[in-house]
């Protein structure tokens, strides 16, 4: 009984929280100045597109640099953008950061 009524409660939430982390990426899949400096394609879909510990990425004197790919993000090159939260979003490519998205107050 407890473990159905458990199992039943975090069904609920799941599907009532779901629809809101699916949209959390929207302000970059719907923007489409938001393209890689790769190839120039969008950045991502949704399940590329992701929040970052604020660590993920570290601002240098001529971008923002990435450690766990080793990848430069120069300021002002594509593929590099302001981000609208606090916290860094990257959409990956492969094993490679397509796009980064970054806050200089709050990364």
């Amino acid at each position: 009984m407890v473990r159905t009524t458990f199992a039943a409660l975090l069904a609920a939430i799941l599907v009532s929280v779901s629809p809101a982390f699916a949209a959390d990426h929207e302000w970059i899949t719907k923007d489409p100045r938001y393209v890689r400096a790769r190839d120039g394609a969008h950045c991502c879909g949704s399940d590329h597109c992701k929040p970052r510990s604020p660590g993920f990425a570290r601002e240098t004197s001529r971008g923002w640099y990435v450690p766990s790919t080793g990848q430069l993000f120069v300021d002002g090159a594509k593929g590099l953008y302001y981000s609208e939260r606090a916290e860094p979003w990257a959409c990956m490519d492969g094993e490679e950061v397509g796009c980064l998205f970054v806050n200089p107050g709050g990364a």
